[in-house]
């Protein structure tokens, strides 16, 4: 079991500095205790259960899967770009979307043959202020809780914070 290391107290240790400056640092730290301590038996599993308390304290309605937990039958290997695209039709899925870091990668065409849109977006930056430290865009939902607060940061969560780098679907629409 992951809850018998010493890692959620280091954790919550590094977190004193945002105490005397942050404006919601007792409401972000109660929560953060929240999710780390939790009777996950792996890594994955804690990182499945914190994303879900994540998505559900930002009211944000999307449904968490582990891949290992799916049953899915899948090839044993896979070109890099292929394993999206495999995941993909197996859940039934028509399309893919994914930070545009590894656009490079992927075979819109592959993607096409398979009946799969592409979608690539690039997060648009929020930004606030952080009085007495420099303000590092895109850092940590850590950071943007203790200075903006749960509310806050739903509410821009909800409005839509992906920009459009590319998409397939002008591929699959002209060979449809």
């Amino acid at each position: 079991m992951i809850s018998s290391t010493d890692w959620q107290k280091k954790l919550l240790d590094s977190l004193k500095c945002y105490k005397s400056t942050a404006p919601y640092y007792i409401e972000t730290l109660s929560f953060i205790e929240f999710c780390i301590y939790d009777d996950s038996a792996s890594v994955g599993d804690l990182n499945s259960n914190v994303l879900k308390k994540i998505c559900a304290y930002l009211d944000i309605d999307t449904k968490i899967q582990q891949l290992s937990n799916m049953s899915l039958d899948l090839p044993d290997v896979a070109a890099p770009d292929e394993w999206a695209c495999y995941i993909s039709k197996a859940v039934g899925a028509g399309v893919y979307s994914n930070a545009p870091g590894g656009q490079h990668l992927f075979d819109a065409d592959y993607y096409a043959k398979n009946n799969i849109i592409l979608e690539f977006y690039r997060p648009v930056p929020l930004e606030y202020p952080t009085p007495g430290f420099s303000f590092e865009p895109g850092l940590s939902i850590i950071d943007s809780l203790m200075w903006v607060g749960c509310s806050a940061l739903s509410d821009w969560c909800h409005d839509k914070p992906f920009a459009p780098v590319s998409s397939s679907r002008k591929i699959l629409q002209s060979k449809g």
